[in-house]
């Protein structure tokens, strides 16, 4: 459903080239000409069939939205549980310690959900495709130098995290509502339907290929150029605009009416938190711009545009390519032989503060912006060599327990925040899931181990999967022993948990 039909002209293009090998004479050239020909009509065909039967399925579907919609209460957004231990860093007794090694009770194993795979090599095959074979993308990486492919039409000058991108625009797509009811929003979907949207989705996907855009980037990006066609008091137009073109690229999505104004409802593949829901043929839909975090009576609909639609997936599977707006940091005076340099890109910390609060998995599993991560890790890869694997992790331990001023998130924030592992790296406090997120990515990117995040009731720790022998205590995930690692707990070597937590059952959260 996602791939656009021009993907499949490429490829049948390759396929004529390599084919037709026409000789010298005059014969052979006139064969290549009509199978030139011959193969422009059958794509003009197939596109016109599939373009048929696109605008048949949306035809369709705008009919099923004049149907009177159903009252439903959205539940109150789940609040994630504050951590409020340690409220101050807690320091490790360098005494021997008297305690034997144990193992850690586990709870639960929280799994995400099974993505489709083929779906992501492709996708994660396409990007690297982009990038190997563009030298401005190779050859760029600091300057974030992206040259957009010209537009055949009208534009939108759309700003997006440090680009301003040419987005296609029809003069149709500016519709007019009457009202939020029924039949607006269905004569609105069916005149959607007659523009020439197929350009658009066509560039935002070719832009998410080239951009390395995960789903979440592609939705604001779809937002953000719906801001430039729709004044800001046409926000219900907008709205149902926003999901329009969304679902055209195969994800689920829904329109509500809440009062007298359109809502987007959406689908995650993980939980999301503060943010009011309602179950649908057992899958959770997010109210999108709501006021507030409480349960709320809308109208909407059950049925879907076609079958197998995509829930939005916020973990980041590759570096998005944003353009860099670099803070310097420094870090590791006193812990590691010299200071190191890190740098910050403030389009990234304003992406990621667009994201939903979601569950720790996702903080865990995604890709960092490169230059980023390139700096940090070539920072401190010389104090890791020739190191055997506890001792490069203890010393990777030791820079994230004492490099970083430790406070709350209610210190902080005044409410519980998640970071990625570059966002720790810009603010200059941070608690004990954010530590854990960052060691968990420095182990998994300088040595190559897997890790698991260890979540208590009120606190969180890692524990590596190292391949040598390594004492400590440990939790057991798929069979295997995960040594505890406790960013937190200042001093504590590899193999120490709080002895608070010795005996407190844990949650284990591995990388998606």
């Amino acid at each position: 459903m996602r791939k656009i039909f021009l993907s499949a002209v490429f490829i049948c293009v390759a396929a004529v080239c390599l084919q037709a090998q026409p000789g010298s004479d005059k014969q052979a050239f006139e064969a290549f000409a009509k199978q030139q020909e011959e193969f422009k009509k059958k794509m003009n065909d197939d596109f016109a069939q599939f373009k048929r039967e696109r605008d048949s399925m949306n035809r369709a579907f705008a009919k099923q939205l004049q149907q009177a919609w159903e009252e439903f209460e959205a539940q109150q957004g789940v609040e994630r549980a504050h951590k409020p231990f340690p409220k101050v860093q807690p320091q490790y007794n360098l005494a021997p310690s008297t305690n034997t090694y144990q193992e850690i009770k586990v709870q639960k194993i929280i799994e995400e959900e099974n993505a489709k795979t083929s779906d992501i090599l492709e996708k994660t095959q396409q990007q690297k495709t982009v990038r190997e074979n563009n030298p401005d993308v190779q050859d760029n990486l600091e300057m974030r130098e992206f040259k957009q492919e010209k537009i055949d039409g009208k534009t939108v000058i759309v700003d997006f995290f440090g680009y301003s991108l040419e987005m296609f625009y029809d003069n149709d797509f500016s519709i007019s509502m009457r009202d939020n009811s029924e039949s607006s929003v269905s004569t609105a979907w069916e005149w959607l339907s007659g523009t020439q949207y197929i350009k658009l989705v066509s560039q935002l996907q070719q832009l998410e290929n080239e951009l390395h855009l995960n789903d979440w980037a592609l939705f604001q990006l779809i937002s953000n150029t719906s801001d430039k066609i729709f004044s800001k008091n046409r926000l219900n137009e907008k709205r149902v605009f926003q999901v329009f073109i969304y679902s055209q690229l195969g994800y689920a999505a829904k329109i509500g009416r809440l009062g007298n104004e359109i809502i987007i409802l959406i689908p995650f593949k993980t939980d999301v938190y503060k943010l009011p829901y309602y179950t649908f043929k057992n899958t959770k839909y997010y109210l999108m711009g709501c006021n507030g975090n409480k349960p709320q009576k809308f109208y909407s609909y059950s049925f879907d545009l076609g079958s197998n639609r995509t829930k939005c997936d916020l973990d980041i599977k590759n570096p998005i390519w944003l353009p860099q707006n670099s803070i310097l940091k420094t870090y590791g005076k006193g812990v590691l032989p010299n200071e190191i340099s890190v740098l910050c890109n403030k389009n990234a910390l304003d992406f990621y503060g667009t994201m939903p609060m979601c569950d720790l998995g996702t903080y865990t599993s995604s890709e960092i912006d490169e230059l980023v991560s390139d700096k940090l890790l070539n920072a401190l890869k010389p104090f890791i060599a020739g190191k055997s694997e506890k001792e490069a992790a203890a010393l990777l331990l030791a820079f994230v327990q004492k490099s970083f001023v430790y406070a709350t998130d209610d210190e902080q924030f005044g409410y519980e925040k998640y970071f990625f592992p570059d966002e720790m790296l810009y603010y200059n406090s941070s608690d004990c899931e954010d530590r854990s997120i960052l060691f968990a990515y420095l182990v998994r990117k300088l040595l190559n181990l897997n890790v698991v995040l260890v979540d208590y009731p009120d606190h969180v720790a890692t524990a590596v999967r190292f391949n040598e022998n390594v004492a400590g205590d440990y939790v057991k995930y798929k069979g295997k022993n995960y040594v505890i690692c406790d960013p937190t707990y200042i001093g504590a070597p590899v193999g120490e948990t709080m002895p608070e937590y010795k005996d407190v059952a844990a949650t284990i959260i591995p990388k998606h």
